[in-house]
């Protein structure tokens, strides 16, 4: 996934939702819009989320298309984890608070 931290909610692919068991259109529906300005028709739902060794309780917005790269957001993962991009040694931390 991509760490998008202009991203209010994590956002993942049709398939990506489905690949881990949830019928997509049984979430709350939203609209949201992306960066070109494009709505896009997507789906909350709450996920298990590992980072590292650590699980947390995440909402997860499934996108009702294919065409759409999965995004690491901010509610919920932003307050859990103090966030270090680290260019120099290409990597990122996920240090737990």
């Amino acid at each position: 996934m991509y760490i998008d931290s202009g991203a209010d909610i994590s956002i993942v692919s049709r398939s990506f939702g489905e690949l881990f068991g949830h019928n997509v259109a049984k979430g709350k529906k939203i609209k949201l819009k992306g960066v070109s300005g494009e709505h896009i028709i997507a789906y909350v739902h709450k996920m298990r989320m590992l980072i590292g060794k650590h699980e947390i309780q995440v909402e997860v917005a499934i996108a009702d298309v294919e065409e759409i790269p999965n995004i690491l957001g901010r509610k919920e993962v932003f307050n859990s984890f103090e966030i270090q991009f680290k260019n120099l040694k290409k990597c990122t931390c996920f240090l737990r608070k």
